[in-house]
Parts: structure tokens; sequence; C-alpha cells
């Protein structure tokens, strides 16, 4: 279609065919307008291609899912309609804009081609399609009923979703949700997330298969036996899961082994294949089910590498191990003290509970039900409860099986529910069925090894237990096993990291963070609900199960409400010994996934930030109680073996473990970007950057330990991103807390004293004095300082690279740090050389504390850090000639030598030891809750954050936030998830042209202060609480929103615009305009322009339409913005047309009277309610234009008091005060548990 001939043509044939509306065409494409072309021309040589509608009486799309075969034709589908469609009796009238089972909305299009629904089980498939951008994967919340919203991601389209009529470009999404009895009638509502386009369904239950509902059924096959051989292939060891292959190799079809994972030679866990395995079937044979996934706790790998392997249980065991380990990055010093159990003892202070009752949830579990019972009865028990089974519609025996109970002396009622419900709602159901006081709720796959009734009634006389769990343990078939059986559940913990954007809990087995104690009762967070009892009156006090969840983490959910609201214990009872016997599906569960999500989003809503808290206040005072494992202390260092923070590191992590149980972690620089699985994180390195990492505990506390360079630091918008800030000394303390508007701890450096006060003196060390330091191409004061030849006595340099220099006659090089204990008990005295980047500070290093401690004495040129810690106890230098002086003086001076190093020797074990820094650390960590932690998330671009106003009101609004306490960070576009991200409770968006995508485990905020006609109802829904920069548009929103909606307006940074009367009108000839075009002539500038007026403009993308030198700048830096505002004689302010006519008040205004200057605004809807008085309005050019020629009398008494009332009523600090208010509402504010 490159002919110009042939254009002419199919513009006749177009118009022509009565189709085309050229302004309707011009109104629905506006990037037309832009490329100079004509509808008519723009339609033939690109629309037609882009498949455009012609006009709104023709749908492209409509003709091409109506006849798919036009897609694939030689010609445009508009073409083949006019062409061939015309004369097709199957194709309907164009005219009519419909999609089968499918919806439009502006350039997305929405179509569902499957929907079953059977068994309370919906699954839908289909496409989506953006037009303007095919081939992006699409977000989609499902709605049904009651239900809360599922969301599901369309993604690149599969070979079995790709039909004739499916357009290039479209997604495709399936989805398998459970659908509760109540909501079977109700219909599906599925939608775009962030546009219209959204579609509704009826459902309707398929026709029932009985033959085919085979859920609950076992399928047997032969027993393995010791002649057989069981062969595979440890394949991927990692620190979550050990994957590989097994089979039998027996004659006939033997039954899936046993398999048995064992961590460092100990039995860990048990599973069976259920995998399939296509590579391994075309080898072997068989059905291909030979695949196993070995899950590993978070708790078993916390420190040292493990050795793994995996075994049959039965017959002979040949599956190639290989050697497998898992480790995790980093050095790693395994914990001196042991793991704490929170072990209690029964206190009998309730009368004693006669009557249990069982309640059961069945489907199709005739076998398993059966197995339960049996086990009962074998220990004596069957008849020892009220048993309640409550049935989901089965279509095998088990109400047969519970007769035959029944008829052996069971006081057992078999319900037939007639459907299948949660497991919430059936067991709510049951509790208020049952008679008895203790409700023991449990699975049907559970077999009962012992009594367990007199146990569990004894134990629940405590009435500080609210919840009682069991041991299980995983079955095994083989009966040389049945001695020695896998501990499946110990308790359940949460895990310290994200999972798929969700806090998770997870089971913990046996480990030796969790160490099996026979018969003891210890207290954890939760318990699976596979099995545990409670007094009917705690589950009724707590409302019973939530309903909201769907088989998946009621059972977390119900134990934190019994911690939070009821302040009584879950306890595993070690002595309850139970066998459970999961059940291994090969099938694809469709419905899995979304109600997975559903479940994850309820949890995390209702007690992430409760578990944040609480997790982090407690990690140290409750240490591994809520995460399984003994806390791990890591440490961000520039190497393990020759760096001096490694050092330092080590020392202070070493008398961390004397006191504390914890293990430690050392992150060299190629380990700094997984942190996952860290507790306390203590960064050493200046150049680390934490807001960079790529992997972080969600509960991790943060700390920067700053030991130099603390002028870096306070500029370094990282240091914002930690829960605390260590400084080595209080004037850098100081310095710091100034800078970053924060508190600062002061921790200096310390000494291992036991090590260094031991040294021995020895002779290849020996000297009067001597100086430990390295040079690296960087001079040192202590080259024009230390004048050997000058000094009394035999001295000794150490270090590296000092050959060359005046020091290479008396260096011997570097000693390792291991040797220096030695070195300094084989001298006098050591001296000191302060750098650069810790001397202005008063930061004493560890060469000071080292000295001393070996009984040395230390002359310093760093005289402010010798002074805070010693006062005049340590000798200064300053230049040669004191250094001289000095250093001769105490080496003529023996015996007074000897008592200064005395008194300092006494003071270094007293208080500037490691092991005091530890107790000092622990207590400050202790003593005070963990900080709340709030992003706020701006839409600019890191590289250019200081052209974007967004992003100078972020910094404004979080150093506000600060000064409430707060730990505030403002994450740039490109840092917005992941990493440290994933450690805030709140997050506040400042929504502006990106739409940020909401993490469920924190509390979200919007504060929505510009272009509001760019925001879709449906994102706003999706936020805890949203304030409005406008009250009329807030008024509006709450009335469309179910989310809570405030009137918060924008507001002035009074620390950067402060009123200064010397400053005000200084510049009485200028008109100030400071803005970026973006692309547009904004009205005030254009009626400037039109009316010949003088007027300053300040900003980006002007060039097209101010051509003289009323263009001024391109950029303002934000610290000077004040400054014009107050010297001009007019700023002139406008807004964009969304905002003025919504009602959006720009924080300028707010900027320029708080510095007293004169404001010319345009007319923004609601702004006389919010400023009364105190600035000029214009509404066309020639009131602009009136106002700026107008002379003016300046009052500066009557700005000052303007500007006053602007930073009482709208300050960043006025704004920080709600938004950390509400923050701490949707949080739960500082609440935790008591230990």
């Amino acid at each position: 279609m490159t002919n110009p001939k042939r254009f002419i043509a199919l513009e006749k044939e177009i118009i022509e065919s009565g189709l085309f509306d050229a302004r309707w065409y011009m109104e629905q494409y506006p990037d037309v307008a832009r490329t100079g072309l004509s509808a008519l021309t723009h339609f033939v040589r690109f629309g037609m291609l882009l498949n455009r509608d012609p006009g709104a009486t023709f749908s492209v799309r409509d003709y091409i899912f109506q006849n798919p075969t036009s897609a694939n034709a030689d010609v445009p589908p508009f073409l083949h309609y006019l062409r061939e469609g015309r004369q097709s009796s199957d194709v309907d009238e164009p005219g009519r804009r419909f999609l089968p089972k499918g919806a439009a909305a502006g350039r997305v299009a929405l179509v569902v081609t499957t929907v079953h629904f059977a068994d309370f089980h919906l699954r839908l498939r289909g496409w989506v399609l953006d037009e303007d951008r095919p081939g992006l994967p699409l977000r989609l919340n499902c709605t049904v009923g009651s239900q809360p919203p599922v969301e599901l991601l369309a993604r690149q389209l599969s070979s079995q979703d790709v039909s004739d009529a499916t357009p290039a470009g479209a997604m495709s999404f399936e989805l398998g949700l459970e659908i509760f009895e109540k909501d079977a009638a109700s219909d599906v509502i599925l939608q775009v997330v962030g546009t219209d386009a959204h579609l509704t369904l009826a459902i309707a239950p398929a026709p029932r298969d009985p033959a085919a509902d085979t859920s609950g059924a076992i399928v047997t096959k032969r027993a393995i036996t010791a002649e057989d051989k069981v062969i595979g292939n440890v394949e991927t060891v990692s620190p979550s899961s050990v994957t590989g292959w097994a089979l039998c190799t027996g004659p006939s079809e033997p039954d899936a082994p046993d398999l048995i994972l064992t961590v460092n030679g100990q039995v860990y866990s048990q599973t069976r294949c259920t995998k399939l395995r296509p590579d391994v079937q075309k080898v072997h044979g068989g059905d291909g089910y030979v695949g196993y996934a070995f899950e590993i706790a978070p708790n078993l790998l916390t420190s040292a590498p493990l050795s793994v392997g995996v075994e049959a249980a039965s017959g002979e065991s040949a599956i190639r191990q290989s050697g497998k380990t898992i480790s995790l990055p980093g050095m790693h010093l395994p914990a001196l003290n042991a793991a704490p159990l929170r072990q209690i003892e029964v206190e009998a202070n309730l009368p004693r509970a006669e009557k249990i009752s069982v309640i059961i949830l069945n489907r199709n579990g005739a076998g398993i039900l059966r197995d339960m019972l049996d086990s009962a009865e074998r220990v004596g028990e069957l008849s020892a409860y009220e048993w309640i089974v409550l049935d989901h519609q089965s279509t095998d025996d088990s109400e047969a099986v519970c007769n035959a109970a029944r008829e052996r002396g069971c006081d057992l009622r078999f319900i037939d529910r007639k459907g299948n419900f949660s497991f919430s709602e059936s067991n709510n159901y049951g509790a208020a069925l049952a008679t008895g006081d203790l409700l023991l709720f449990a699975n049907n796959d559970l077999i009962f090894r012992e009594p367990l009734a007199e146990r569990i009634r004894e134990t629940m006389r405590d009435d500080r237990i609210g919840l009682l769990g069991a041991k299980l343990l995983d079955h095994v078939d083989a009966a040389a096993w049945q001695d020695r059986l896998p501990i499946q559940h110990l308790g359940v913990f949460m895990k310290p990291s994200i999972e798929n954007g969700w806090l998770r809990p997870y089971e913990s087995r046996a480990t030796p963070e969790m160490p099996l104690v026979p018969g003891a009762l210890i207290e954890q967070p939760a318990v699976t609900g596979a099995i545990f009892a409670m007094r009917r009156a705690d589950f009724e006090a707590v409302g019973g199960f939530d309903e909201g969840y769907s088989y998946g983490l009621e059972d977390v959910d119900l134990c934190f409400k019994v911690t939070e609201r009821l302040g009584k214990k879950i306890i595993c009872d070690n002595g309850l010994e139970i066998i459970h016997h999961r059940g291994f599906s090969r099938n694809k569960d469709t419905s899995a996934e979304a109600r997975r999500q559903r479940n994850n989003a309820l949890f995390n809503q209702s007690w992430a930030s409760w578990l944040r808290r609480n997790i982090r206040n407690d990690v140290l005072t409750r240490p591994g109680f809520w995460t399984g494992a003994r806390p791990v202390v890591g440490f961000v260092v520039t190497d393990t073996e020759t760096a001096g923070d490694y050092y330092t590191a080590l020392e202070l992590g070493r008398a961390l473990q004397e006191i504390e149980p914890v293990h430690l972690r050392y992150l060299s620089e190629n380990e700094w970007q997984d942190l996952a699985g860290i507790d306390i994180l203590i960064v050493m390195v200046t150049r680390f950057d934490i807001t960079k990492v790529k992997a972080i505990n969600p509960y991790a506390l943060t700390i920067n330990w700053t030991r130099q360079w603390f002028d870096r630091w306070a500029k370094d918008p990282s240091i914002h991103a930690y829960d605390h800030v260590w400084a080595s000394s209080q004037r850098a303390a100081d310095y710091l807390a100034e800078r970053i508007g924060r508190d600062v701890d002061t921790v200096p450096i310390a000494s291992n004293y036991a090590v260094f006060s031991a040294g021995a003196r020895r002779a290849q060390y020996e000297s009067d004095w001597c100086f430990t330091g390295s040079y690296f191409n960087l001079a040192r004061e202590i080259q024009f300082q230390l004048d050997p030849a000058a000094i009394h006595g035999k001295g000794i340099v150490f270090g590296h690279n000092w050959e060359g220099t005046p020091f290479e006659p008396i260096s011997v090089g570097p000693v390792p740090y291991s040797e220096l204990p030695d070195v300094y008990a084989s001298t006098k005295i050591v001296i000191d050389d302060a750098n650069i980047a810790t001397k202005p500070w008063g930061s004493c290093n560890s060469r000071v504390f080292d000295a001393l401690a070996a009984g040395c004495l230390l002359i310093t040129n760093g005289d402010l850090g010798a002074q805070e810690l010693f006062g005049d106890l340590v000798p200064t230098f300053h230049d040669r000639e004191s250094l001289t002086q000095t250093l001769n003086y105490w080496l003529a001076h023996e015996d007074e030598r000897l008592a200064r190093v005395a008194t300092l020797q006494k003071r270094i074990a007293a208080h500037h030891s490691y092991a005091a820094r530890a107790r000092q650390v622990t207590q400050m960590l202790r003593a005070r809750p963990a900080p709340m932690r709030i992003a706020i998330k701006c839409a600019a671009p890191r590289s250019q954050n200081a052209q974007w106003g967004d992003f100078h009101f972020a910094e404004s609004l979080a150093a506000a936030l600060r000064r409430t306490g707060a730990i505030v960070r403002v994450d740039c576009r490109e840092n917005w998830y992941g990493g440290i991200a994933d450690t805030d409770d709140a997050v506040i968006v400042l929504r502006g042209l990106l739409a940020y995508k909401l993490q469920p485990h924190q509390k979200n905020i919007m504060w929505l202060i510009s272009h509001p006609d760019e925001l879709p109802l449906s994102e706003l829904q999706q936020y805890d609480q949203i304030f409005v920069a406008s009250a009329p548009h807030a008024q509006t929103l709450a009335e469309q929103c179910a989310v809570p909606i405030d009137f918060l307006p924008q507001c002035t940074d009074t620390e950067r615009f402060r009123f200064d009367e010397e400053l005000v009108n200084q510049r009485p000839e200028r008109v100030l305009f400071v803005g970026n075009s973006r692309g547009h002539f904004r009205e005030s500038i254009r009626w400037s322009v039109e009316h010949g007026l003088d007027i300053d403009i300040y900003g980006g993308g002007w060039e097209p339409f101010i051509t003289d030198d009323r263009l001024k700048g391109n950029v303002v830096p934000n610290r000077v913005l004040g400054e014009l505002y107050a010297s001009s004689r007019i700023v002139l302010c406008d807004h964009w047309a969304d905002m003025r006519d919504k009602g959006y008040v720009s924080n300028r205004v707010f900027d320029v009277l708080a510095v007293g200057g004169r404001l010319v605004v345009d007319d923004v809807a609601g702004m006389a309610d919010l400023v009364p008085a105190g600035y000029d309005v214009f509404r066309n050019a020639e009131e602009l234009a009136a106002l700026i020629n107008r002379p003016d009398e300046v009052d500066v008494d009557e700005r000052a008091r303007l500007a006053e009332w602007v930073k009482e009523h709208h300050s960043f600090d006025a704004r920080a005060r709600k938004l950390f208010a509400c923050c701490e509402a949707l949080c739960g504010g500082a609440r935790q548990l008591a230990g």
C-alpha cells in the first residue's frame, strides 16, 4: 500500500461505504492530529493496519470475532468486510457493537472462552488485550458474591488458548475458584485492573458425574518388599527444597516408595513421588509419576552448611546422592547458647472438663476415616469422646464406616451437609452442634498411638492455655520405621522472607533450632489445625474460625486471635504423639492458587502489621519465638579476611554470642545483595547502599554503625532506611542527628579485653614504641609528624606499603590481626594516627582501645576522641615537635607511664570492652519498641529526582514524619518494590503519573495531590485510606468508594520556605513564574505573552513557545526557590485544568505565602475556603494583565502574619501529624504482646 494511486482508490472506496466518520475518528484517536494528516489519509495509511474503527457504527473487533478468518486475510479486516463480509449471511450487521462473552472499554478487550462450574469449583479461561500495548501482561480482579476479590495475571498465550478468533498480542488467563454454596447463584464479575473493562457472567452447575469423583479415594498397588530396588537421583538442593526422582524397579507395578530426607545424617522428613517426569518415563516406562520434592523449613538452615541425603524407606535404596549440601551466603559462626524454649508446667486452676467433642470434616475419606477410628479403638478411646463427623457430600462408604463404629459403642453423629463447605464454616457448624466443654478439632487422616483424652483434660485445666496442639509424626508404611518416624510438626512459625508478595507461616519439624523435648508443653505462636483442643468458651469468645478463609491459614488465624484477644498461650504438647497421614495428590487443583491468594490476602490484612511489630520487638526479648530459630545477627563488611571493619564486627559479634543465643553471619561485598534470613543487620561499610539489596527479612532490625566519614553519611539518603543509627563518638552522633533529623546513639568501638590483655611478649616484636597502620598512596599525618631519629629508644612500624618511604628502615611489614595482642604486649607506647575520616568527629579507632587494653600507653593526634572517652588521661600531639616531645617524655618516665597505663587499662576493662558494648547495644534494642517504618512512594525517576516537584514534596513530608519518631524513606520509582521496601509497616503513595502496585502485607495510604483525572476508581478501592488534596473532590470520591477518604490539602516546607523580612520585594521589577510546560502553552504564560507582560520564566520545555529573554532558565534548585518567591514583586501560579476544576490547590500557593511573597493565582475551586485572604485571583487574560500592571503597596507586617498563619495551618509538620496518626491506627499503634 505504498502506491499513491492505490491510496486514492482506497479513499474513494471507504468514502462510498458510508461507514467512515472523519470527526468521530479525530475525536476517538487524538494522536492523529499530531501527524498533520487528514482523518481519511491517516485511516487509509495507518488506521486500517492498526485495526482502528472507521466510525461509531462499525467495530473492527466485533467483525473479527464474528468472522475470525478476516484476521488472517491479505487485507485489513475493514476492507475484508467491504469486499467479502457484506455478502456473507453469517456476519451480523456491523452496527451491532457486541462481543460474545466479551467486553471492551476504551482500548482494552476482555473475552471469556470457557466457563465451567461443578462441585463448587468454578473454572474460567479467556484472554485480554490492550490494543495500545499488545503483548503486555494485565491484571484482573474476579469477584463472586460475598467472597473477596481474587487477583490474577493474564500472561502470554499458550498453544491451547490460541484460536483463529484470538487477536495478536492477547494475553491468556485461567482461574480456578472454590465457590461457597451461598454464592453459587451469584454473578461472576471480571474487571481488568486500572480500566473500566469488565464482564458479568452467570454461573450454573454442570451436570454431576458421581463416577468421576475420585477425591479422597485411595489407589493401592503392590507394597514394596525388601527384594525390590529403589533407584533415583537427588537433582536439586536449595535452602527451601530438595528435588529429584525415584522409582521401584521390582516386577508388576509396585506402589510409589516412601522417601526419607536426612540432614547431617539425621532423619528430617518423609514424602512420596507425585510429580510427572516424562524424561524418566521415556527411559524406565511406568506412569511417569516419579518426581519428588521435599520442603525445607526456614529454621533448618540458619548457620553452617548442611549435607542432605534421600533414601527409600523400603527395599534396597540405590538413589544417587552426589554429595549434596545446602548453604547460605556469608561466613557463619553458629550460636554458642542453646535455643530457648518457652516450656511451661500445668497449673491446674480450672475444674476438670468431662466431655470432649471431636469434630471431623470428611469428603470421600472412608479409608482414612476407618483407620482413624480403628486407631482410637486400639488405644481404648473410641468411646471416650463425642464424635461429630461433618460430611461434605461423599460418594464413597464414609457413612457406613461411621455406622460401623457406632455399632461398636462409639458416640458418633454422621451429618451429611449435602454440599462442600469450607474448613472454617463446617468446623464452626460442628462446634455449635457439640455438647462437650472441650472441643477437639481433628483431621480425618490421623492415627492415634496412645490415649489422649485424659492428658488433654488435665492440661486444659490451666487457664493460661487457650489452645492445645500436638506433636505430629509422618506416616511411613515400612514396619522398620515405626519407632523412628520423622517428626512432622512441633509448632507453626513465620517465615523470615516474603513469599510471592505475602507474609507466610510454616510448620517446624525437629531441628537444632526447635529440638524435641519429650513430654514437654512448649509455648508457640501457633499450631497446625490438623488436631488441637480448645475450651468451648474460648472458641466462642474469639468468634470461632474466620469463615473468610477456605482451607488454609484459618488455624493460624485462630491461634493469633486467642493470643491477641484473650491473652492466652498456644501450646504444642510434645506428650501428645499422633501420626498425620498426609495425602499426596497427583491432580492439579485449579482452584488452589486462587484459594491461596484469597487466604493470604485476608491473613496479611489481618495480621501483617501485628506480626511485624511483635517480631521486631521480641527479637531479643523472646529470641526465636516467632520465627522458630535463634536470631541471626548479620554484619555487612568489606571482606572477611583483612578488612578492619570485619575484625570490629567479629569482636562485637563474639561478645553478643556470649550473652545472647544468636548466630552470626558476615557478608563480604559479593554477598551484600541477599540479606534474607538475617534478623538484626549491622552495616559496617560506607559504600553499602541498603536501598539496593534484592532480598531482606521483612522483620529485620537494621542498624547503621557509622565509625568514619560521617559527612558522607549525612548526605546519603540511604541512612534514612535504617531503624537505628549508631555513631562511634558523641560529637559524630550530634552532628548526624542535626543533619538527618533523627536520634543517633553513641556506640564507640571497643576492644576484646580478654584477648588483648593476655598478649605475650615476643622478641621479634620488642620495641620501645610502635605504630600499626598501612600506607595506601594517600598521605597520612604520621608521615609528617614522626621523626624516628629524634625519638629515644627502638621504634617499629607495622603495616603495608612503607617501602620507599622514610619509615622503610624501621618497617617490618604487616602482621595478622591475631598477632596484635603480642605486638602490643611487646612495646611500651603505641602511636595513633587518626585520619581525616574520623579525626574531626572525635571517633577513636580500634588501635586506641586495643593498645590500652594490652597495657600500652597510647599517644594520639585524635585529641577530640581521646578527651571524650578518657578525659586528660591519654597524651596527645598535633605536630612533629609535640609528638617528639611527648614520646620522649613518657619513655623517660617509666613509673608515671605504668601508673597511667594501669588507670587506662581498668577503664577499658570496665567501659570499653566488647563485652561492655554487647551489653550496651542489647539493652538499647531490648528497651526500645521497634519504630514505625513508613515509605513514601514518589513517581520521580531516581536519576532525575531533583527536577521533579513531587520528589521535593516527598522529601519535605519525610523530614516532617521523621520528627514524629518514624523511620521514613522516600522511594523513587526504581525502588518501589522488593528489598528494603519489604520491611515497611505503611506506605504513603503520592499518586503521580504511575500507579503503584500495592503490597498486601503493608498498610497502604494514598495522598492524591494532583492529576485526579488520570486515576481509575478501581485503583482507589484497593487502598486502606485515601487523602485527597481537594475538599470538593474528596466528597465526590467518598460517595463513589468504600475506602475511607479524607480531605488533606497540600502544604509547604516551613524549614525551607521561611519568612525573612529582608528578602521581601527585593526585586520589585520581577514577575516570576516557575513551572514546566509539559508540551502545553499554559494559559497564564500565553496570556502574559499576548499582553506583552514582562515575566521571568523558569522551567523546562518552554522553547517551542518562548523565544525571547523571558525564559531565564530550566531549573531552579529547590533550596533557592524560597528566596526567589520572597524577593519578586509577583509570583504567578496557575494550575492544570483538572486540578483547577476539581479544587486541587498547588503547594506553590503555600510556598509563596510562607515566604511573604505576593501571589497571583488562577481561580481554583474551593481555594477561598482553604486560604481566605492574602492573594489575588485572575480568571482571564484581562484580569491577569490588570493585576500585573497594578501598582501595589507592600505591607510587610501583613505578609508576616499571613506567613505565620500558613506555618501554623499548612506546614508539612501539620500534615505529618495526621498521616502518622493514620499509620499508627492502621498498624495497631505500638501494641505488642506481654512476654
